[in-house]
């Protein structure tokens, strides 16, 4: 028996036999989190150990939108982990499909103060994976489009940070904004600061031109790189 199916059975027979599902670690660490936190350290296990705690735990059981120390859902960290994005996009659908909150915002002190109190889409623009933020927004996320953080970034405003700081490409830095546009971004909305996303990145690109951002620069995304549930 392979290490990952012979971890998948002993988490379906604990859970048969009465394990909690929800109980933390002496490190405050819930069961669910612990497997998401793996999934950038070894993708050959955790999708297959999610699905075992999912599709194991009695009916309402699971805490699915369980907090860990830094105020984040399951959700909210893997769409900010930087893990295999095959892996980290078949994870992301076991999530939403167990109901999932994609409006959950961040309840306390975050790695990245830009995304401090924000929701799953504002961590997703700050990554790099336009397949990954397009299943978010078709699921729901668009009511979220507009919403800021603490620092009062919207989403287009991080995915605009992340790029600037080359966290994305400029590829998928054309691709995930036509996607928040059409999903309804406004892009004159203004921070704490008074900046808007275009004004964030003039401020940090002030060699590139001040237009090409929000030139077209690709069409939509190809229907085959959608995520499938």
């Amino acid at each position: 028996m392979g290490l990952a199916a012979s971890a998948r059975g002993i988490i379906k027979v604990l859970l048969k036999h009465g394990a909690d599902v929800n109980a933390l670690s002496a490190a405050g660490v819930s069961p669910i989190h612990t497997i998401i936190e793996t999934a950038d350290k070894d993708p050959s296990e955790p999708a297959e150990r999610l699905h075992a705690i999912t599709t194991g735990s009695a009916p309402g059981m699971l805490d699915i939108d369980a907090l860990d120390k830094d105020g984040m859902t399951p959700l909210a960290r893997l769409v900010s982990m930087r893990a295999v994005r095959t892996l980290r996009q078949r994870m992301l659908v076991m999530l939403v499909r167990n109901g999932a909150n994609i409006h959950a915002k961040q309840k306390c002190g975050a790695q990245n103060s830009l995304c401090s109190g924000g929701t799953p889409l504002h961590f997703a623009c700050y990554n790099h994976d336009p397949v990954m933020l397009k299943f978010l927004i078709d699921k729901g996320a668009s009511e979220d489009v507009n919403s800021r953080t603490d620092a009062g970034f919207t989403p287009l405003m991080i995915l605009v940070t992340a790029a600037a700081e080359g966290i994305i490409a400029r590829n998928e830095l054309a691709s995930m904004k036509n996607i928040l546009l059409d999903a309804g971004a406004d892009p004159t909305v203004k921070n704490s600061e008074g900046k808007s996303a275009q004004d964030i990145w003039i401020e940090k690109n002030p060699s590139t031109g001040q237009h090409w951002i929000w030139k077209s620069m690709l069409g939509a995304l190809d229907d085959s790189n959608y995520v499938r549930e």
